[in-house]
């Protein structure tokens, strides 16, 4: 090949150039590729030589991408990958729902409790409560502030709530830590119950053990069962709570910029996931469209009648 910069070459040289340098396996890639082409025109009829038409070109491989081959006992399938489903949302009325099913005065039921209260006013991941220790909240005079890594956690906390005391997290929280016998030497905040916690002779409520990733990430698909939502065609995981909270949030008018404070996230645009609509949400907006379509059109109507005529006077 000679050393030209531009374009004194032919098409040949330079295509030979190209076979010379690549790989043995790009080439034998290459090759299998393009029979995979040749049989999938061949089964669509396509024809594809020197005069097809850009056009045409465009169709067929746009036709050939949709239809990208794995070749199945002598087919071609699409090869499409499936999107992964966001958790759903719960109404308020499920959630609700949810937290009547438990005790407090039990230890299973008394868990439960402050991990779906918790779990949507600090808007956790789905199973983050797994790692969530004593040491988790430090106190702040009637809150209990969240720590952690992340730098955004400062602006956590978990209230009071004098409007329904049974459902206060830092009540329910300072319960739980109550309920640790001496003989608890983890750290780890949810522990596994112990089955015998009412025999006179028991340690106390909890094993000392951590509950598992695998059996809290049960936990809100089980309860969501249990109320009767079909988990079938509604995906519910602990996940569920984080995008009911940024939902609701931004239902009650909360700003993107004040939910990623409460998230964690980096950005707004990493929120726009959780931003599913309810029916109540949905005829909430639709209603605030039609109020102002209507105020728009008063105030248009109101302007064409008092506007000066051709004669000076108002019609």
């Amino acid at each position: 090949m000679s050393n030209f910069r531009f374009g004194r070459n032919t098409p040949k040289e330079i295509d030979d150039s190209i076979t010379n340098i690549t790989p043995l396996n790009t080439k034998n890639s290459r090759n299998s590729i393009w029979r995979q082409f040749e049989k999938f025109c061949g089964e669509r009829k396509y024809v594809f030589d020197g005069n097809t038409s850009t056009e045409k070109l465009a169709f067929i491989l746009k036709d050939w991408v949709e239809m990208h081959a794995t070749q199945n006992a002598g087919t071609y399938k699409y090869n499409r990958k499936k999107r992964k489903t966001s958790s759903s949302i719960l109404t308020l009325e499920e959630y609700n729902k949810i937290l009547k099913i438990y005790n407090e005065d039990t230890p299973d039921g008394l868990q439960k409790m402050f991990f779906y209260v918790a779990g949507l006013e600090l808007a956790w991941r789905g199973c983050e409560g797994v790692n969530v220790t004593i040491k988790h909240f430090k106190e702040e005079s009637d809150n209990c502030a969240q720590g952690g890594s992340h730098k955004l956690t400062d602006s956590k906390w978990l209230a009071t709530n004098t409007t329904d005391p049974r459902i206060c997290p830092v009540r329910l929280y300072k319960k739980m830590l109550s309920k640790r016998g001496k003989h608890i030497t983890t750290d780890r905040l949810f522990l596994t119950p112990n089955p015998a916690w009412r025999e006179p002779s028991s340690v106390g409520w909890f094993k000392n053990s951590p509950v598992g990733r695998n059996e809290m990430g049960k936990w809100t698909r089980t309860a969501a069962e249990e109320i009767g939502i079909d988990i079938k065609k509604k995906k519910i995981s602990n996940h569920s709570l984080r995008s009911t909270a940024v939902s609701q949030l931004a239902k009650a008018g909360v700003g993107e910029e004040q939910l990623i404070k409460i998230t964690g996230h980096a950005n707004t645009f990493s929120i726009k996931p959780y931003l599913q609509l309810d029916g109540d949400h949905h005829y909430q907006m639709i209603d605030k469209l039609r109020a102002n379509s209507t105020a728009m059109e008063e105030s248009n109507n109101k302007s064409t009648n008092c506007a000066p005529s051709a004669f000076g006077t108002n019609v």
